[in-house]
């Protein structure tokens, strides 16, 4: 036969300090409305960078030697278009009004995390078109008249070789840090 636990205890273990105090509404709304302004400053930063490739390109297209090159060019420009429409899809959402619940914050924050996951095939489908309009543009470097020198396709080929590598150790820091992040999250969160 179990016996009642004893009323004392149970009040001491009742009034105990918890190992970790809940948070409070501000403080998720600060950390939500904290990672919604960095991300939101990150992606104005890439349209900038984009706005300035733009401008960039199409001053290689206005000078370019050849039609290929200028091809390549203009396809480039549209890349870039096609790129920052894909990338609208990623803007942070507003915050949920100063009315919402811990439990509708909390979950607000862990879908935005979520929306950041890198994906491989949304991934190759936003770089495809910059790839290949890179692609032309190389076709017509290496012109007839240049004939095929290593010297001219090796700082391209390195190039791209260290844009791969730094691509795939920011996708493997970025993951690692998300999945952080929502195990934080997903700590917070009310049952």
């Amino acid at each position: 036969m179990i016996q009642p636990p004893d009323e004392t205890l149970k009040a001491l273990w009742k009034g105990q300090e918890t190992e970790t105090q809940p948070m409070s509404l501000t403080a998720i709304r600060l950390r939500a409305d904290a990672y919604r302004s960095r991300t939101r400053q990150r992606y104005l930063a890439l349209c900038g960078l984009l706005a300035t490739e733009t401008l960039i390109f199409a001053g290689f297209a206005w000078t370019a030697r050849n039609a290929t090159i200028r091809a390549g060019d203009l396809m480039m420009i549209a890349a870039i278009a096609w790129m920052l429409w894909r990338v609208r899809d990623r803007w942070p959402n507003a915050l949920p009004d100063s009315r919402a619940s811990a439990a509708t914050l909390i979950e607000f924050h862990r879908q935005e995390l979520l929306r950041e996951r890198f994906r491989l095939g949304y991934m190759l489908t936003t770089l495809g078109p910059i790839l290949l309009s890179a692609a032309i543009m190389l076709a017509g470097m290496g012109s007839t008249e240049d004939g095929f020198r290593l010297a001219h396709w090796a700082p391209y080929i390195a190039l791209t070789v260290a844009w791969v590598a730094a691509l795939a150790w920011i996708v493997r820091r970025n993951r690692a840090r998300l999945q952080r992040q929502i195990d934080e999250v997903d700590a917070t969160r009310i049952e």
